[in-house]
C-alpha cells in the first residue's frame, strides 16, 4: 500500500529529524496501535529511548500520514 505524507507530516519529519524509513517501519510493523479521533489510527514503534508516534488515516488505496512525534518511554500511557 502506498504511503502519502501531508505537508504537516513532511515538515515534522524535517523538524524532528526522523528518517522516512522509521516512519514506514512504525506504520507497517508497529509495536502497538490505538484508535484515534475521526477514523485516525495511531501507530507506536519503540526506538529504544523513545517511541515514535505516527498518526495516519487509512484510505482505500493509500495510507496518509497526518503527523508524527517522539514520546519518551516514561510518558507513554497505555
Amino acid at each position: 500500500m502506498k504511503i502519502k505524507y501531508t505537508k504537516h507530516a513532511e515538515e515534522a519529519i524535517l523538524e524532528r529529524g526522523v528518517p522516512k524509513i522509521l516512519v514506514e517501519q512504525a506504520i507497517l510493523k508497529p509495536d502497538f496501535t490505538q484508535p484515534g479521533r475521526e477514523n485516525k489510527i495511531i501507530h507506536f514503534k519503540n526506538m529504544g529511548k523513545n517511541y515514535l508516534k505516527v498518526v495516519v488515516v487509512q484510505e482505500a488505496t493509500e495510507i496518509v500520514v497526518i503527523t508524527l512525534h517522539w514520546i519518551a518511554n516514561p510518558r507513554l500511557k497505555l
